[in-house]
């Protein structure tokens, strides 16, 4: 059976990676696969809520550039309503490339 590694959160304790630098989303890729990160301040208790229910759906956008930039559009409930968030390709800690 292979070791899958482990990642923990502490709460009181600084997030182990990186947040967005404003309200907003970031998707990046860990050791455990896509995540996406969310800076959301200030919900409402309803915004909360639908944040909490999970998307109904997403849409995954690309631009037929040579490099293509790509948009991964989440849809939550109302009231939160949808968030977007693109791949963040800078952030690769160098023991995870071979």
């Amino acid at each position: 059976m292979e070791k899958k590694p482990i990642t923990s959160f502490t709460v009181g304790e600084l997030f182990p990676g990186p947040m967005p630098h404003r309200e907003g989303a970031i998707m990046e890729w860990w050791e455990i696969g896509l995540v996406v990160v969310t800076q959301f301040p200030g919900l409402r208790q309803s915004e909360l809520h639908a944040f909490y229910q999970g998307f109904e759906m997403y849409s995954y956008l690309e631009s037929s550039t040579p490099v293509p930039i790509v948009v991964w559009v989440f849809d939550f409930p109302k009231s939160h309503g949808q968030i977007d968030s693109t791949f963040n390709a800078k952030f690769v800690e160098r023991d995870l490339v071979d």
